[in-house]
């Protein structure tokens, strides 16, 4: 079995990317496609037909949702196979790969904040398309020294008071926006402290 072992769907927007496999047969017998395994639930794969004739092709249409994605994505699918006269089963990766634009951003999207003083900074909800408007519904923060307030539909405040931070866990700190978007209903935008 040979295939083009890669479909980059390219730049998309969150949603449904579209994308497919030919796979030829390049042995002398019947191949059976058994299965197709999928490393994420975020994808559906149809298969024109599952026994390929020798020298003959499939086509394997897949749907990948990417709504809870963004940026640099990959995902891979494995088709296990068998051929006519051979009782081994044969695996074959293909992979399907993107680059997903969010349906929105923040400004910044990283805040920075000096450990030494107290600090309020703010961060505006931005939409890519201004046909789908993105409104906040509410901001979380449960870090020590730190307060969020949701300013309007699209702007939120944070407040550091650096003698209030305790860093005993380890973790980064962060701030979430729950939102109304369909495609993405929560980001989290990560917080450094600076020295």
């Amino acid at each position: 079995m040979s295939t083009q072992p890669v479909v980059d769907v390219g730049e998309v927007r969150q949603g449904i990317a579209k994308g497919e496999f030919e796979v030829i047969n390049t042995s002398d017998k019947k191949v059976t496609i058994l299965t197709v395994v999928k490393t994420c639930r975020c994808t559906d794969i149809a298969l024109s037909n599952s026994d390929v004739l020798p020298n003959q092709k499939t086509k394997i249409s897949l749907h990948w949702d990417t709504r809870a994605m963004r940026g640099k994505q990959s995902n891979m699918v494995t088709l296990i196979y068998s051929i006519a006269g051979d009782d081994r089963k044969y695996s074959l990766e293909l992979f399907v790969r993107g680059d997903v634009m969010p349906s929105y951003y923040v400004i910044p999207d990283v805040l920075e904040f000096s450990r030494k003083k107290d600090v309020v900074k703010n961060v505006r909800l931005v939409s890519h398309d201004v046909k789908l408007p993105i409104k906040i519904n509410c901001v979380t923060c449960s870090f020590q020294g730190f307060d969020v307030e949701k300013l309007s539909d699209h702007e939120v405040s944070i407040s550091f008071a650096y003698e209030k931070w305790k860093d005993d866990t380890g973790i980064v700190p962060f701030f979430g926006i729950e939102t109304d978007c369909e495609t993405e209903k929560h980001i989290n935008v990560p917080i450094i402290l600076l020295d």
